[in-house]
């Protein structure tokens, strides 16, 4: 009877162990995955920081990354210097350089890529009132169709 129950406490002991060391990998995993999403926050805030300074100076969408290596960021973004960390925001970061016309989700056009939270919403309204107030006065932010 007492070796069984030796067993049976080992085997207990064992289980709590294994049990414990999963949960501690989760919670590791976890802590990473919000990490490398606060790094995703911060370079798509950043990338839509720059756009927006393009849009102001160019009444344009920037073509490629290029045109918003020149540009200075309005507020500094956690982690990220520009244009130091340009490579590590083109790998966080899609932004579609070549939009329709007809797109009105500005938040489509730049996005951080998973994981990540929700840009900055004012940001983002920003950058939508900008294409929204280009747009009501009769011109476009985005390419025509027949540049493309």
């Amino acid at each position: 009877m007492n070796k069984t129950r030796s067993k049976l406490a080992g085997l207990l002991i064992c289980l709590a162990l294994v049990i414990s060391g999963m949960l501690v990998a989760g919670y590791i995993r976890s802590v990473l995955l919000v990490i490398e999403a606060e790094k995703n926050l911060h370079a798509t805030n950043l990338t839509i920081d720059l756009v927006c300074k393009h849009i102001e100076l160019s009444r344009s969408w920037p073509s490629n990354w290029e045109d918003l290596l020149r540009l200075k960021p309005t507020d500094e973004h956690g982690i990220w210097i520009w244009p130091q960390d340009k490579c590590e925001l083109m790998q966080r970061v899609f932004v579609d350089f070549r939009p329709s016309q007809q797109m009105i989700c500005t938040e489509q056009l730049i996005r951080g890529r998973t994981p990540t939270f929700p840009a900055s919403e004012a940001l983002s309204e920003k950058l939508s009132k900008l294409v929204r107030d280009i747009s009501s006065a009769g011109n476009s932010v985005f390419p025509s169709s027949s540049s493309k």
